[in-house]
């Protein structure tokens, strides 16, 4: 039943998630055509450093009290307020570095959009511990309700701001109406009212976990942005449009899959944080599971990201498919190894994942400004060889803690990965050597998809099958 429940909370949320996405995906041809790529580059600088302050402000403090008792009123009020209190002064910091900002980037453009998302740290602030409360009690339905909602709404205010003229602020309209229909869902289906309480005492027991977390946060920031700053800095709000696309398709796959099954194994990782050995069965299940489900489709619309970009947004955005497939390695690895987040957590080790997310993003941002003098396509290689070449490190201090053998991780990756690769070589040699058009491309592409899913059934059906076994004996309430 456990397994089954897991299964549900993943499938509700990431059926919530591929609507969104799915929503946001078909607005994007759309704002792409009504919106250029300044527009796309003004509101991804503006976007990049909103996500550090509410990165900063997700200390954790939900995560945290999920552990808590849901009959302490007490502890959950308080920490209602002091997300609010902490997000409220983040906000207004954000709300006066709009000068300073874009004075550096020397985008005055920027001001007035800054402006108005300095709202978006206070609103998440609000939001948090209603969301933590749905998290706890496994409401798994209303989460993905909001979620869904959410990207409606956000998706209606940008195609109505674009098509009325709006420019970037189609897209800072809908991250801050996406904030707020889910602050509303969630509190409606939480019922949590705060008592006008604010110990500091029922605190105390969280903060180490939200000092880490805080850290572990900033540093996210780094490995998520850092690009995205760097690019924006050398190359100007253009380059920066195009590239932002290629990221956001890259960033689907974890976005899919990655929240949805974060937000429903992370309570059953704290169920089991004593047992290392249905850890490490849960773990590799994941594992296996998320990459036999996206490499395929990652290597499908890198091996045709010509034919997709141009079909999909126009042929001014075709310089975005180049970049996406160069950063295909890393959507990849992103996607599989997301969940050491929520395992270090439920564990207690936050020290250790705030550890290898500073060494990453020292990495990385190494990377990126070695790399922009090269060009923007240099910049992207060099985020997916920074990947490859920290993996060994991650996966040691990732699966460390749980006795899991890193020949054990790589195993289970093996069949998709060698699935994806055969598929990325075949569609390039066979272009090579006929014409096609491009919407032939693109069937051909999904038909070699369709047949890469195929084999790893045929062939991994056994191990498939035992590995669903061996998780749901160990979740099993007889389980010794």
């Amino acid at each position: 039943m456990a397994l089954k429940r897991i299964a549900f909370g993943v499938a509700t949320l990431s059926a919530a998630r591929v609507i969104q996405l799915a929503s946001s995906f078909v607005a994007i041809p759309f704002l792409a055509r009504m919106l250029t790529p300044v527009d796309f580059g003004l509101a991804a600088l503006a976007l990049s450093m909103v996500m550090f302050f509410t990165m900063i402000g997700d200390a954790g403090l939900g995560r945290s009290l999920v552990r808590v008792d849901a009959n302490d009123t007490e502890a959950w009020s308080s920490a209602f307020w002091a997300s609010v209190l902490l997000m409220t002064a983040l906000s207004v910091l954000f709300f006066l570095i709009s000068w300073p900002a874009a004075t550096f980037f020397n985008e005055p453009r920027l001001v007035p959009i800054m402006m108005v998302l300095s709202l978006a740290p206070l609103l998440m602030g609000i939001a948090e511990i209603p969301a933590a409360s749905l998290l706890q009690k496994e409401k798994f339905q209303w989460l993905a309700g909001a979620e869904f909602s959410a990207a409606i709404g956000g998706v209606i205010v940008a195609l109505v701001v674009a098509f009325n003229g709006g420019g970037a602020w189609a897209l800072v309209w809908q991250h801050l109406t996406q904030r707020i229909v889910k602050g509303v869902v969630v509190q409606l289906a939480s019922q949590l009212y705060p008592r006008p309480v604010l110990n500091f005492e029922k605190l105390k027991e969280h903060m180490r976990f939200m000092v880490d977390t805080a850290a572990w946060s900033m540093t996210m920031f780094v490995n998520r942005q850092a690009d995205t700053l760097v690019v924006g800095k050398f190359f100007g709000a253009a380059t920066l449009g195009l590239y932002n696309i290629a990221v956001r398709i890259m960033q689907l796959p974890v976005s899919i899959l990655g929240g949805s099954l974060h937000s429903a194994v992370y309570p059953r990782f704290v169920k089991l944080r004593d047992d290392n050995k249905a850890l490490r069965e849960l773990v590799l299940f994941t594992t296996m599971a998320q990459a036999v489900f996206v490499f395929p489709p990652i290597a499908a619309v890198a091996a045709a990201s010509h034919a997709f970009f141009t079909l999909l947004l126009s042929e001014r955005w075709q310089a975005s498919g180049e970049i996406f497939t160069l950063l295909a390695g890393t959507a990849a690895i992103q996607t599989i190894v997301a969940i050491n987040g929520s395992l270090l957590q439920a564990i207690g080790r936050t020290g250790t994942r705030l550890r290898l997310t500073v060494e990453y993003a020292i990495l990385w941002t190494i990377s990126a400004l070695v790399t922009a003098p090269f060009g923007i396509h240099a910049v992207a290689l060099g985020c997916t060889v920074t990947s490859l070449l920290y993996l060994p490190r991650l996966l040691h201090l990732y699966l460390r803690p749980i006795e899991c053998s890193p020949m054990d991780f790589m195993r289970v990756l093996a069949a998709p990965t060698f699935a994806a690769v055969v598929l990325f070589i075949g569609h390039r040699l066979l272009m090579s050597v006929i014409e096609v058009g491009l919407w032939t491309e693109i069937g051909i592409v999904i038909l070699e998809t369709i047949v890469a899913y195929a084999a790893l059934v045929l062939f991994q059906r056994r191990e498939i099958m035992g590995q669903i076994k061996s998780v749901r004996a160990l979740l099993s309430p007889s389980a010794a």
